[in-house]
C-alpha cells in the first residue's frame, strides 16, 4: 500500500489556510519542560517563559511547503528557564494552531531564538520561525 504524498502546491495551501492566516496578530509562547505529546495538549508543569505578539500579517504565503514568519518584535523574559518548545495561538490566545521546537540555530528547530536561557526582564529575540510540511 502506497503512503500519502503531498505535493508542494497542496502543502502551501494547507499551511496558508490552516496556520498562516489564522496566526495574524496571534501569540507565540515559549515554554520550558517537555512539549505535550499532542498538538494543543494540556500544559502541566511547563512554564511560560516569554510571549511574543505575531504581526498583523504573521506569515507571507508558503513556498515549497515552508511557512516563514514575518519579523517578530522582541519580548522580555517572564520567568527564568530554558526554552524547549513553543505554542502558536490565534489572537484570542486560546485556539492552538501548532506546537513545536525551540532552540538555537545549530539545533535546527522550528523557532530559533537568540538564547535558550531566558532570564526575567531580559530581552528575548526570535531570529527565525519556520513551519515545514513534509513533501514527497
Amino acid at each position: 500500500m502506497a503512503s500519502p504524498r503531498i505535493p508542494a502546491v497542496t502543502a502551501n495551501l494547507m499551511l496558508d489556510a490552516g496556520i498562516g492566516s489564522l496566526a495574524n496578530s496571534g501569540k507565540l509562547r515559549i515554554y520550558n519542560g517537555a512539549q505535550p505529546l499532542s498538538g494543543g495538549g494540556a500544559i502541566g508543569a511547563q512554564q511560560l517563559l516569554a510571549e511574543f505578539n505575531m504581526a498583523a500579517d504573521a506569515f507571507p504565503g508558503a513556498a515549497g511547503g515552508v511557512l516563514t514568519a514575518n519579523a517578530i518584535t522582541a519580548a522580555v523574559g517572564l520567568i527564568a528557564g530554558n526554552a524547549t518548545w513553543y505554542r502558536l495561538t490565534k489572537s484570542d490566545g486560546t485556539t492552538v494552531l501548532i506546537d513545536g521546537s525551540v532552540g538555537l540555530e545549530v539545533d535546527n528547530p522550528d523557532v530559533i531564538i537568540d538564547d535558550v536561557a531566558i532570564d526575567v526582564g531580559e530581552p528575548v529575540a526570535v531570529t527565525s520561525f519556520k513551519i515545514t510540511m513534509p513533501l514527497a
